[in-house]
Parts: structure tokens; sequence; C-alpha cells
């Protein structure tokens, strides 16, 4: 019998330990090195787990290119949650039909993008990544300081629900296209 390739999470978490401190990310607000952005990661897993996340829970992200952004979809993978990033060029009506779908349980948004949250039909808790509102609702960096940052890492199952991409197709209606883990390495 075939060996299975490792998962995703097990290949980034062997790369940090190979190359910590080999730049891993860049994006317009900074960069990560591979041993801080998975630390990073793990955190974030870890909080979602504080904040009550389960295996096969969906987090939607609904953001632009930053450090947080990123931070919040590995740390969702990390936490065998389900990721589903969704596209900011979308209009309101359009991101409120997806969070239906999605059913997610937490939601991280750029504040400008925060319309179509506020049209959906579905009770999910929703984090600033670009910062806190001025209405109480928490900034990524506040959400994450306000947890331990504690627990042990968690290794994915082959069929745990790793992404959920929404494409319209030649329809026009966006449909969630789910991934596992084992889809996304082979």
């Amino acid at each position: 019998m075939q060996k299975k390739p490792p998962l995703l999470v097990s290949e980034l978490r062997r790369y940090a330990e190979v190359r910590p401190d080999a730049i891993a990310l860049r994006a317009p607000d900074g960069e990560l090195t591979w041993g801080s952005f998975i630390a990073r990661a793990e955190r974030v897993a870890a909080r979602l787990r504080e904040d009550g996340c389960q295996v096969g829970d969906r987090i939607v992200i609904l953001g632009r290119n930053s450090l947080a952004f990123l931070e919040v979809m590995f740390g969702a993978m990390f936490a065998r949650c389900a990721v589903a990033p969704l596209s900011t060029s979308a209009p309101p009506e359009t991101i409120a039909l997806l969070l239906e779908d999605a059913a997610p349980r937490l939601t991280f948004v750029d504040a400008d993008r925060r319309a179509g949250v506020d049209m959906a039909d579905v009770s999910t808790r929703v984090v600033f990544l670009d910062g806190p509102g001025g209405d109480g609702t928490p900034g990524f960096q506040e959400w994450l300081a306000a947890g331990t940052g504690e627990g042990a890492p968690q290794t994915p199952e082959d069929d745990d629900l790793l992404t959920i991409i929404y494409s319209s197709g030649t329809t026009g209606t966006p449909k969630g296209i789910a991934h596992s883990h084992r889809n996304r390495t082979t």
C-alpha cells in the first residue's frame, strides 16, 4: 500500500521546525517568519477553541490581504475548523446569501464589509480584522489577546472539512465547494 502524503497542516508545522527564521508571509501590513507564523496560527487555533469552536465549525473570512486574514485562515485549519474565505468584491446581498449558506460560528470581516454580514439571517459572532469597531465589535488583536493562547495543537483527520470555496460557475449563483484536508493534499 502506498503511503499517504502528509496533510497541509503537518507540512506547515514541519517547515516551521526546519526553517523557523525564513520569511513565510509578506502582506501589506508586514511579514512573518515561518516560526512566528505557525506560532500565531496555533494561538488563533487555541483562541477559536476557547471561543467554543468545535471540529467542523465554519469560520468565514471577508477582508483584504493582511497578516490577520492569513493568521485566521490557517489558525482555523489548525483548529480543525472549515474556512470559507469570501470575496470582498461581492455585493452585500451576495455576502448575506453566502453567510447563510456557510452558517459560520465566527465571521472575521473588514469593518467596511460589515453591511453584508448585517443583512444575513444567521447568528454569527463578528470580529473585525482591521481593528475594533465603535459599536463594541472587537478587533482581531483584541479578540486574540482576550484568550490564553494555550492548548495542545491538534492534528486534522483526512476527512475533516478544510475549506469551502464559493464559485458561481456558469449559473451566476455562488455555490460552496467543500474540500477536506485530504482533498487539498492530493
